[in-house]
């Protein structure tokens, strides 16, 4: 199984991914551990993007990040997306909250040598996620499935699956498994 889960900034995407990953017993892949070199540097464009499909490759896994250039690469493999559509209040309360309990440290999830950090451009990214990003993903996602998903979960083509949500469902996991 290859689950990609995607959202905004502060959506819940590593925490969940994490959860998936170890009740699923799969590899987690943080895209952000990959795209960030030390110092906060962006990786350079076609060897993230080499990284990317060498990670989808995989034969099973669990993938948090948005980086939108990818999501088709990414797409070509998974066999379900969760897309956390959360307010981005939340999301908003969420990174500064994340900022607080980390400033100084290097997350689990981030590449090495890049301490927690919080400027106003990431927080006008995250207010302005909806307006800047949703119509591209639910585009993207209708393309993959080939038909318009409805909240919660939607079946497409070839066993594809995508849950659509503010709150992943109790069942989660077991709800993915079921199918397999």
């Amino acid at each position: 199984m290859r689950i990609l889960v995607i959202g905004c900034a502060g959506s819940g995407k590593t925490t969940l991914a994490r959860r998936l990953a170890r009740e699923l017993d799969v590899p987690l892949f943080s895209l952000d551990r990959y795209f960030w070199q030390p110092g906060w540097v962006e990786s350079d464009k076609d060897e993230f993007d080499a990284k990317v499909i060498e990670l989808a490759q995989a034969r099973a896994w669990v993938m948090d990040g948005n980086y939108s250039r990818t999501l088709p690469l990414r797409l070509e493999r998974a066999d379900a997306v969760i897309w956390l559509d959360v307010p981005r209040t939340t999301c908003l309360a969420r990174v500064l909250w994340r900022f607080v309990t980390n400033i100084g440290r290097v997350r689990e999830d981030m590449g090495p040598g890049c301490p927690e950090s919080l400027d106003w451009e990431f927080i006008d990214w995250v207010w302005n996620y909806r307006r800047t990003h949703w119509e591209q993903q639910l585009a993207r996602l209708t393309d993959w499935l080939e038909c318009e998903p409805a909240r919660g979960w939607t079946e497409g083509r070839d066993g594809r699956r995508l849950w659509w949500g503010r709150r992943w469902p109790r069942d989660g996991a077991a709800g993915l498994m079921k199918q397999n």
